[in-house]
């Protein structure tokens, strides 16, 4: 919920532990982590006067309407939070819960995500899930999840979302590891129509991973968790607990740095690591360690996708990489000039030569070191 580990990182410590344990060398967890370089001793400190909050407020934890639960028809029971029917939990974010509730004003089945009282508490985490509230009452378009409002009801808040009946693009990869040339490109192309439209309203999604994308059953792209999104006229400087903005996988060099001048183009370069990804099965970049997987986006040069998957055509793996140019200047400026070159791919068309030698510009080793000055330097400033 903090934000400075994930998923899978807190899976393999745990098996780590079990089999330490199974040898009768028993290790802490949080020492695994550190071993690991996934955490610091400060981020080990702090994950634990959070777990005592957390755990000393349990008793508060399952939303429940005015502190009473109904009963349904087979005599269960039935959690609500004001005038929505909790039916199911299908996630957990760095912010609370995701719920398929329904609206029992209009029968309507929808996203429910909460934020619990002992988060609620924290004003850091607070701002933020009304910053993503603030966000989504923007966005209007078929490849963002719609926003149905959002409240607060004795302690918790809540916003509600369009529920998308499919997957996340990460289960996925997780499935077919990775995705035809052709499949891979039209998800791209209605990621970068979402991102259009958030650039748009000048607004940054800052976090862009297939995990951020989901699936609808009918093959519909949409764009979800806009808990990291900025305004780029907000010169607040509220952040994830501990790391910097982002993923570390799909995270821009600027994002990286810490750089306070990072912009849409972010973006972009979240697209096109994302895009690697779903073309190649992997990630370009990969590491146990989260600093060192950043040091990798700011000062190494990315595989050629076409040396991972040969299926890849040139002209593909050209345009992947331009977008993961380390200065933003090389990448393309706007979502929507991403679009277009998309629709080129995907029609079979061959780019122009252009993009091919911006690509061996921003290769050269001086090109990256000086962007990587400029980047520096503004941070200084």
């Amino acid at each position: 919920m903090m934000g400075v580990i994930n998923r899978d990182q807190v899976r393999d410590s745990l098996q780590i532990q079990r089999e330490l344990d199974g040898k009768s060398k028993h290790e802490l967890i949080g020492t695994l982590m550190i071993q690991k370089g996934w955490l610091n001793q400060r981020q080990v400190a702090a994950i634990l006067v959070a777990q005592k909050r957390y755990r000393k407020q349990q008793a508060d934890s399952a939303p429940s309407g005015q502190g009473a639960e109904d009963t349904d028809q087979a005599g269960g029971k039935v959690e609500k939070l004001g005038h929505f029917e909790l039916l199911k939990r299908v996630g957990e974010g760095s912010m609370g819960a995701v719920f398929r509730a329904r609206n029992t004003q209009n029968d309507q089945i929808v996203a429910l995500k909460v934020l619990p009282k002992n988060l609620a508490s924290d004003q850091e985490f607070l701002e933020r899930f009304k910053r993503e509230v603030k966000t989504l009452e923007q966005l209007s378009h078929p490849n963002i999840v719609a926003f149905h409002g959002s409240g607060q009801l004795g302690g918790y808040w809540y916003l509600a979302m369009e529920f998308v009946y499919g997957e996340s693009l990460s289960l996925r990869l997780q499935r077919e590891k990775h995705l035809p040339e052709t499949e891979g490109l039209r998800i791209a192309c209605d990621i970068a129509r979402a991102l259009a439209h958030a650039h748009g309203k000048a607004l940054i999604h800052r976090d862009i991973k297939p995990e951020n994308v989901l699936i609808a059953q009918d093959g519909a792209v949409k764009v979800t968790d806009f808990g990291l999104a900025k305004s780029q006229e907000d010169s607040s400087k509220l952040t994830a607990v501990g790391l910097s903005i982002g993923t570390p996988y799909y995270l821009s060099p600027e994002q990286a740095i810490g750089s306070e001048s990072v912009d849409h183009r972010a973006d972009l370069y979240s697209l096109g690591v994302t895009l690697f990804h779903l073309l190649t099965g992997r990630v370009p970049f990969d590491d146990q360690s989260s600093t060192r997987v950043m040091v990798m986006h700011v000062q190494q040069p990315p595989p050629d996708p076409r040396s991972i998957n040969g299926a890849i055509s040139r002209s593909t793996a050209q345009f992947i990489l331009r977008l993961m140019s380390k200065d933003p200047v090389m990448r393309p400026q706007t979502a929507n000039e991403v679009v277009e070159i998309l629709q080129k791919l995907m029609r079979g068309e061959q780019l122009e030569p252009a993009i091919a030698a911006a690509r061996k510009a921003d290769g050269t080793p001086w090109t990256r070191f000086k962007a990587w000055l400029r980047w520096f330097f503004g941070m200084q400033t």
